[in-house]
């Protein structure tokens, strides 16, 4: 089975599973056995891939043209592009133009939040550490250190210390460490 061949398969459980699941009214999240998450909310199928990537195509995807289909970077859109090739076609998923860490989302969240960042197209592999901290300056969890490359990157937090207990509610940093960029913002965990 070729790469392409994965994709559609994989948007396809995507797509079965959606259809015989109860109506959706919250995101929903399952781990396939080849350890890709697939995320299904009432508009998107997203499939997240173990370096934080995300493939998504809208939940009415019919697998005919890869043109409704977006990468954010890493194993994402490395399949994307080899299925551009494979297909004949110069198309490739863009990539992100600067550094960035956007705002956590949702915020205040109960009982995770998802955290976007980007690397850009120029960087080549970087070392990347994303942690999260307590008011007093104390990590709580590393969420992120591996090294990677240009795109964008989508992490959840589950309220967790690196330990894996609950954290109290409260406020929380995030740091994005990526080369020489660093950034840090605020979100709030309620119980």
């Amino acid at each position: 089975m070729n790469k392409l061949s994965v994709i559609f398969a994989l948007l396809l459980a995507g797509m079965l599973v959606l259809a015989a699941g109860p109506a959706l009214q919250a995101a929903q999240t399952g781990t396939d056995t080849q350890g890709y998450d697939v995320r299904l909310t009432a508009t998107t199928i997203e499939l997240s891939f173990p370096d934080g990537s995300v493939l998504s195509t809208p939940k009415d995807f019919d697998g005919k043209s890869l043109d409704k289909l977006s990468a954010t970077g890493g194993m994402a859109k490395e399949l994307l592009d080899m299925a551009y090739k494979q297909m004949g076609l110069e198309k490739s998923a863009a990539l992100p133009k600067v550094y960035s860490l956007s705002q956590n989302s949702p915020n205040p969240f109960n009982p995770s939040t998802t955290i976007t960042y980007t690397i850009p197209e120029g960087a080549s592999k970087t070392a990347v550490r994303l942690s999260v901290f307590n008011l007093r300056g104390q990590m709580v969890r590393t969420l992120v250190d591996l090294t990677q490359g240009p795109g964008t990157y989508n992490i959840n937090w589950d309220g967790a210390d690196q330990q894996g207990s609950k954290v109290s509610s409260g406020v929380y940093f995030y740091r994005l460490v990526a080369g020489d960029y660093v950034s840090t913002r605020k979100m709030v965990l309620l119980k």
